[in-house]
């Protein structure tokens, strides 16, 4: 049968019109991929982040594309904007707070630090207080029996921030006491990560909010910028009851963190409770998220909270540092660094999850060959495999210069503190990872004082017994397998 020579005509029109669509198509991609590529050599971290974005966008845009917008930015745009925006307003209001407890003699001036205090300080940029009455709380059990004691207490308001919170016993718990003491007419103010709060559902927070809670998630699409920016995950944990205690540690909120987990049960974590002057750079830390999840225009309209925190016997010195991607320096990083670099006898740090970058490693290996104990207490279950695998590529450099690894044997360890010699002990929310060092919002307590040191000293001493001392890893003996899984995981590393 013979073919119209019309209809011929038309689909040959339509080929050479989708042909042109295409290429038009794949030529805006291109062109995109490029201008991603240019943004990222102008913004990368470093040279091998930069080399590797520009080559991946440029050749293989469609792909690279997607994974750039969600997880190529080092700097939490909209957060970093709202800073210098905000810093008219929030500067004078965290000058008068600092006069304030000058007054009271809590705080600790520049010129009697020592040049390691005043490093933290300014990595910090708040001020080293004394006065401060601690207790360590270990394991889930006794960290929401004492945080949920406060909260039944709680007269006045609630200052309530988790990166996870899960609608399982203890989340529905948590939700219950929150409830109730909105009930009781305490305010509650209460952050969420939208991220690690994924799985909640919208009747979870529609049900605190018809109670009276002022709950909103910290989100990763951000308002004022309209970017998409999945990399960034507010990962603090703080109570604040009433100003007058506060909690704040390696906890969120789910059953696993008090032991019941099928696989990774018993869950080994810290918290710390505090009283005293530090409970003030607690609250400023939860008010500047708070200021910019409300989009708030001036601190008039922040909550009112209690300032006037008291002086305890105990005298524990302390700093807040927190840190996250919209800091210009890489806050949690430079910490780590310091910290490392002062340790004359030990440096002993207990984290989840270790893949350190250049900076740290270097400087774990400096200490260990200056006679620091160096030892690091990690989990030997894993929660994440990747992870699991990407840490043991460190294993032989750090093993070569004298570093310690430990491997907990008596569940899933979470805990994040660390101690130096007997002058310094750590605990918060941050991870040995990149993660932590550049792309959550993280917050650490430095503490000085003998009765913290000692109670985080026996603590990791307990666990160093229930755990196992590495053997010399050599990845290269290792079976092919796991030589070439280590490798790959270890290129995912910077977002893991």
């Amino acid at each position: 049968m013979e073919a119209d020579p019309i209809s011929f005509v038309i689909e040959a029109l339509k080929s050479d019109l989708s042909i042109e669509f295409y290429a038009l198509a794949y030529g805006l991609i291109e062109l995109i991929g490029i201008f991603l590529a240019i943004e990222a050599i102008r913004k990368a971290r470093t040279s091998q982040g930069a080399i590797a974005w520009s080559l991946s966008l440029v050749t293989l845009p469609f792909f690279a594309i997607l994974f750039y917008v969600a997880f190529g930015r080092s700097k939490f745009i909209g957060m970093a904007n709202f800073r210098r925006k905000s810093g008219q307003e929030i500067f004078p209001f965290l000058e008068e707070l600092h006069a304030r407890s000058l007054e009271k003699n809590f705080i600790l001036e520049e010129k009697y630090l020592s040049e390691e205090d005043l490093s933290f300080h300014h990595l910090a940029k708040l001020s080293w207080v004394k006065g401060n009455q601690t207790k360590l709380l270990k394991d889930g059990a006794q960290t929401f029996e004492a945080i949920f004691d406060a909260i039944d207490k709680a007269s006045s308001y609630i200052l309530i921030q988790f990166y996870i919170v899960r609608e399982d016993d203890l989340g529905l718990k948590l939700k219950t006491k929150l409830k109730e003491a909105a009930h009781r007419g305490v305010k509650v103010y209460f952050i969420p990560d939208a991220i690690g709060c994924y799985q909640v559902s919208e009747g979870y927070w529609d049900e605190l909010a018809a109670s009276g809670v002022d709950v909103h998630l910290f989100h990763v699409v951000e308002r004022r910028s309209r970017r998409f920016q999945l990399n960034f995950r507010n990962h603090r944990k703080i109570v604040i009851v009433d100003g007058l205690t506060a909690f704040f540690g390696g906890h969120n909120i789910g059953d696993e963190y008090m032991g019941i987990h099928p696989v990774l049960s018993p869950w080994r974590d810290t918290n710390v409770q505090v009283w005293g002057p530090l409970i003030s750079s607690l609250q400023i830390s939860f008010l500047e998220d708070w200021y910019f999840v409300r989009e708030l225009q001036s601190v008039g309209e922040l909550p009112e909270l209690n300032w006037d925190q008291s002086y305890y016997s105990e005298n524990c010195t302390a700093l807040l540092v927190p840190s996250g991607p919209a800091d210009l320096l890489e806050t949690c990083g430079l910490m780590f660094v310091q910290a490392i670099h002062m340790a004359k006898e030990r440096f002993w740090i207990a984290s989840p999850y270790f893949i350190p970058d250049g900076k740290i490693s270097s400087a774990l290996i400096l200490a260990a060959l200056k006679g620091v104990d160096v030892r690091i207490l990690l989990p030997n279950k894993p929660d994440h495999r990747m992870v699991y695998f990407a840490r043991r590529d460190f294993y032989e450099k750090l093993q070569n210069a004298g570093v310690k690894f430990y491997h907990y044997e008596d569940g899933f360890l979470h805990q994040k503190v660390f101690l130096i010699d007997q002058s310094y002990a750590a605990v918060g929310t941050a991870n040995l990872d990149n993660r932590s060092f550049r792309l959550n919002f993280e917050l650490t307590g430095l503490f000085k004082g003998p009765e913290m040191i000692g109670a985080i000293e026996r603590m990791l001493e307990e666990d160093f017994k229930k755990s196992s001392l590495l053997g010399p890893y050599a990845l290269k003996n290792r079976p092919f397998w796991e030589q070439v899984v280590v490798k790959v995981c270890r290129l995912f590393s910077p977002i893991l």
